[in-house]
Parts: structure tokens; C-alpha cells; sequence
């Protein structure tokens, strides 16, 4: 993977169960994925470097809905979606 020249954005924001969550992803060499992605709510921030393993993402994505309040299938995989959007696989 070639990270000189990203052009895609590389932040997400969401409005999940009311609460904005910020998720920003960069490029890192040293990681599997070649990702290190850190989600930033008002109670935590949460890491993940592993977004490119299906069973990560969704465990990454479900902490982070959990993190303010949301246990919905749905609003995990609105979150799985941003982090897609800004990593591995830019719209």
C-alpha cells in the first residue's frame, strides 16, 4: 500500500443515539491493515489497528456504538460503514 498521497477523507463524524462521535483513521506502515483507527466520544476514546479483519471491525464498531449508549445492530454498521469510508475502502 502506497500512503503518500491519500486522497480521501480520513475523518468521519456521527450522530449515534444523539451523541456526536468523531472517528479518524491514519496510515500506518507497521500495522496488518495498514490502518490505526481511534473513535472519540465524550465518555472514551477507543483504538483499533485490526479494521481489516471482519470479526475486529464489528467488535471495534459495536464498542464504539456501546461507548454512548447504543446497543443497535444498525447504528454498528452505520459506524463499520464510516470507518470503511475513511480507511480501507474510500467511497
Amino acid at each position: 500500500m502506497k500512503f503518500d498521497n491519500i486522497n480521501h477523507p480520513t475523518v468521519a463524524t456521527l450522530d449515534i443515539n444523539g451523541v456526536d462521535i468523531s472517528i479518524k483513521s491514519r496510515p500506518e506502515k507497521s500495522n496488518v491493515s495498514g490502518w490505526a483507527v481511534i473513535a472519540f466520544t465524550p465518555a472514551c476514546s477507543l483504538r483499533c489497528q485490526k479494521i481489516h479483519r471482519e470479526e475486529h471491525l464489528l467488535a471495534f464498531s459495536e464498542a464504539i456504538a456501546a461507548a454512548v449508549g447504543s446497543f443497535a445492530e444498525e447504528d454498528a454498521e452505520a459506524i463499520s460503514h464510516a470507518i470503511l469510508s475513511i480507511t480501507i475502502n474510500p467511497q
